[in-house]
């Protein structure tokens, strides 16, 4: 009886360590995210000078499938083309975002503007699903 019963263990072990090779996930920037925050940072002579931080209510964006982004919020919905490169970066509205810390529930969108050596700005929208 002990012998069966570890046996039974031993099996059932074994087969909850192995993976099935279909259930294989993609994690997408498509899809309808809210947004949370925008995190803006000023440097100047490479020192943080200031920060901004805005929380988002009710404001969501929509990657469709077709590369339109829609950004809805209480003033309206907006409408804008958007393309991923080798999903890394996401461009819209004229500018290139890197793609950070994408999962299937959250995504940071980062954005670096140069103004002069040591001299620049970081900004951050934190999406959530």
């Amino acid at each position: 009886m002990k012998r069966t019963l570890l046996l039974s263990l031993v099996v059932v072990l074994i087969l909850s360590a192995c993976k099935k090779k279909n259930e294989e996930v993609i994690i997408s920037l498509q899809g309808k995210w809210t947004a949370e925050s925008d995190v803006y940072k000023e440097y100047n002579n490479s020192t943080l000078t200031s920060t901004y931080t805005y929380t988002y209510e009710k404001t969501t964006f929509d990657f469709q499938s077709n590369n339109n982004l829609l950004i809805k919020d209480e003033y309206g919905t907006e409408t804008l083309p958007y393309t991923i490169q080798n999903g890394t970066t996401v461009t819209f509205a004229g500018d290139t975002y890197e793609i950070k810390n994408l999962t299937a529930k959250s995504v940071v969108l980062y954005y670096r503007e140069e103004y002069a050596p040591g001299e620049y700005m970081e900004y951050f929208i934190n999406l959530k699903k």
